[in-house]
């Protein structure tokens, strides 16, 4: 049990800040998405994101997976932010 928590967590660790660095961005070019639909989609990916929070299974995920989840969502407002500001009238 304990090493199937640890992979679960470890996988929900990811939604953090390599989200916005990495992650996002490779699912947005496997699914050829336009920036418009990027943004159309972001604020239902936050969501998503959001109710991760508390779903982590091993007393470090606990401990730290809401922190780092946190942050993610902190830059993914940023990032939002942005990409209306740059993209919003396309």
């Amino acid at each position: 049990q304990m090493v199937s928590d640890c992979l679960y967590d470890a996988d929900k660790f990811r939604w953090g800040l390599d989200n916005f660095t990495q992650t996002v961005w490779h699912l947005a070019e496997s699914q050829n998405l336009s920036t418009r639909e990027l943004i159309d989609r972001f604020p239902w990916g936050m969501t998503g994101i959001a109710r991760i929070r508390e779903t982590f299974r091993s007393a470090v995920g606990r401990q730290y997976g809401p922190d780092i989840i946190d942050v993610g969502i902190e830059i993914g407002k940023e990032v939002y932010q942005y990409l209306v500001q740059i993209y919003g009238n396309e």
